[in-house]
């Protein structure tokens, strides 16, 4: 078995709750409704949520520097990686693995439209973004001097986790002028939209939080530019974010 997602609501917030009940639809087994009980708040407040998942059975990454054609599955914290070009290994095992903080509920890779130049090869590659179920990113580049994953064939090493974005302590800005902040376990749908040698532009959709006498039937599409440094020298990356509300 492999665990592909985790809904969590303790992150130590005002928006911190407890699940009163989980259920799945009896039409729909993609479909899941959860009740959610506020433990912050004086008053007895009960809001619904309804998931609807979406999975991807299978996600073949072709501008790995070490592998034409890498195969992803994810498992809780670690992300399995093979490389169909150097060997055919059958699931449930797998060629090389990187182990996260905290299980993985998304992911998404470098576009395919963006090609490296020569003068890249000692710059900092991020390969991957991957969406926490704690409500952070986990950054993940190739090469690097740090190795926190494991590998069984000769040649080949996964990515590395390079940073990781504590979304919960970046306000995102709303109009002009006002900034409000985020439930990060609710982004979805983390996707690369334009890239530079060290930033990316990423678009998700958000689910705003419900309130007392008011609620949510739509969803927000927000954008981060996400800077970094280029140099190898340090194991320490500083990065940089600013999210706007569109």
């Amino acid at each position: 078995w492999y665990l592909k997602t985790e809904l969590r609501y303790d992150d130590h917030s005002s928006s911190s709750a407890l699940v009163s009940m989980a259920i799945f639809s009896a039409e729909d087994p993609y479909k899941l409704t959860i009740a959610l009980q506020s433990k912050n708040s004086g008053d007895d407040l009960l809001e619904w949520r309804e998931y609807c998942f979406r999975w991807d059975s299978s996600n073949v990454y072709s501008h790995y520097q070490q592998s034409s054609a890498l195969a992803i599955s994810v498992d809780g914290k670690k992300l399995n990686f093979t490389p169909l070009d150097k060997a055919m290994v059958p699931p449930p095992m797998y060629a090389g693995y990187v182990e996260l903080p905290a299980p993985v509920v998304g992911i998404t890779s470098r576009p395919s439209f963006y090609h490296d130049s020569p003068s890249q090869d000692g710059v900092r590659k991020i390969e991957f973004i991957a969406t926490m179920s704690n409500g952070k990113l986990a950054m993940l580049q190739s090469g690097g001097k740090v190795k926190n994953g494991d590998t069984m064939i000769h040649g080949f090493d996964p990515p590395c986790l390079a940073a990781t974005i504590d979304l919960q302590t970046i306000n995102c800005v709303v109009g002009e002028s006002e900034t409000k902040s985020l439930q990060a376990t609710c982004l979805r749908d983390l996707t690369i939209i334009d890239v530079d040698d060290n930033s990316y532009t990423v678009v998700a959709i958000y689910s705003p939080q419900a309130t007392q006498n008011q609620h949510h039937n739509f969803d927000n599409l927000i954008e981060m530019k996400i800077s970094w440094g280029d140099s190898f020298e340090t194991e320490q990356m500083d990065v940089d974010v600013t999210i706007t509300e569109l």
